[in-house]
């Protein structure tokens, strides 16, 4: 039985990688602080969204089992990186009414003692989901073993081609203030809602640039 799933396993990594890319993106939306159907429906409204926010984890998925050369342990640590990112998000806003923007992580030990300032609700069963999860993978990954037996050279242009296409994307699209604008948003001048309503994932991205947090002298 074991060497049957061996055997599926390194077969269908490329398939396995899209369900875990998928899961992520679905677990991101639950996280929201908008309804998760409504969101879900907004976006298949909009099918750029699912791009803008799938692309990211997609890339990393790719640029993780490139190292790894294991499509579930891959996927386990992108999904406790883009979770746990989310969890920020979903904790700042309900604490501050502010999302998490890349800014934030230069204060990450400020926020950190911050946080005993504010009553929030942690949320624990999206904690267990994420443990869980992450959990789940890694351990199928280590049950199952390597997904693939890849030459070195296959994996780096993998790797580079991967990386290619988000940092064209992130010049293209992620920066594009005129297709950032452009989606139906309920309130373009309320930032939490944005951040709710487009994604996460793209627009975290969008203000990689903006919001920065100079250190005071």
């Amino acid at each position: 039985m074991k060497q049957t799933l061996r055997k599926i396993h390194k077969r269908a990594t490329i398939f396995e990688l899209i369900l875990i890319g998928v899961w992520i993106l679905l677990l991101q939306t639950y996280m929201a602080t908008n309804s998760f159907i409504a969101e879900t429906k907004f976006m298949l409204q909009n099918p750029m969204l699912i791009l803008l926010n799938g692309l990211p984890i997609g890339v990393a998925l790719v640029l993780l089992c490139c190292l790894t050369r294991n499509s579930f342990v891959s996927g386990g640590i992108a999904n406790a990186v883009f979770g746990l990112m989310s969890y920020a998000n979903l904790l700042k806003i309900d604490g501050r009414d502010d999302p998490f923007v890349p800014g934030d992580i230069a204060l990450l030990r400020e926020a950190m003692k911050a946080t005993g300032e504010y009553r929030l609700d942690m949320h624990w069963g999206i904690v267990a989901i994420i443990v869980l999860s992450t959990a789940a993978m890694i351990f199928l990954g280590i049950y199952l073993g390597k997904s693939q037996k890849n030459r070195k050279v296959f994996r780096l242009i993998a790797a580079i081609l991967a990386l290619s296409v988000l940092a064209g994307a992130y010049f293209k699209l992620y920066k594009n203030k005129e297709l950032y604008a452009s989606f139906p948003v309920s309130s373009a001048y309320n930032i939490t809602a944005v951040f709710n309503e487009l994604g996460f994932n793209y627009c975290f991205l969008y203000n990689l640039n903006l919001y920065a947090a100079d250190k005071p002298d």
